[in-house]
């Protein structure tokens, strides 16, 4: 059973209003509700007898929206930072899991569209960008990952359909990372799985 705090704390994050919910989960309170059905139903992750389905997702996002360290959400969730650490885990290994159901499978603008964003790209799938995430690294580590403004990021490559759907994601490259060289590695990676798949369907 949820302690009165805790609940009326999940309360104001999540349920209250869509301006709060996205302000610190980045997702409104519909988007919500459906990622939590998918990780359960798709992905299989149980409720504890101290911890629901929703606060385990919640916890997940507040500390990737907000970048923060297992004290302060610890802090935040009124938990044990062993309870975080476990439940954040296993959110993780069910993300994951779901890769395919929240990747978006491509599909090329067609020969007649006329939307004016689009219409210029016949045979596109989508568009890629790439942005720098701030992570923490050992100390050991940190001069790989000091991007161009002294920050210490990961340099992620991404492709989105024309709809904002996310088909492709390469993340953890260091910070000091050239977009060029990123893009040539998911390339040649991308090429080598095109090559197993035709040697593993036998053609030749």
């Amino acid at each position: 059973m949820l302690h009165p705090e805790r609940k009326e704390y999940m309360q104001r994050l999540v349920y209250k209003s869509d301006v709060t919910c996205i302000q610190q989960l980045r997702m409104n309170r519909a988007t919500f509700v459906k990622l939590c059905r998918m990780v359960e139903i798709d992905g299989k992750l149980k409720a504890s007898r101290y911890l629901q389905i929703d606060e385990q997702v919640a916890i997940f996002l507040y500390i990737l929206a907000h970048h923060v360290k297992n004290r302060v959400a610890k802090f935040q969730f009124h938990r044990s930072g062993e309870t975080i650490s476990k439940h954040f885990n296993n959110v993780v290994n069910v993300v994951i899991r779901l890769e395919k159901n929240l990747f978006k499978k491509p599909e090329p603008i067609s020969e007649t569209s006329t939307d004016e964003r689009w219409k210029w790209f016949k045979g596109c799938l989508g568009a890629i960008y790439g942005t720098h995430i701030s992570v923490h690294v050992p100390k050991a580590d940190k001069p790989r990952y000091i991007n161009r403004k002294g920050e210490i990021t990961t340099n992620v490559l991404a492709a989105c359909t024309p709809d904002m759907q996310f088909i492709y994601v390469l993340p953890a490259w260091e910070g000091y990372a050239a977009d060029g060289r990123i893009l040539r590695n998911a390339r040649k990676w991308n090429e080598i799985g095109v090559l197993e798949k035709i040697k593993g369907s036998g053609m030749r």
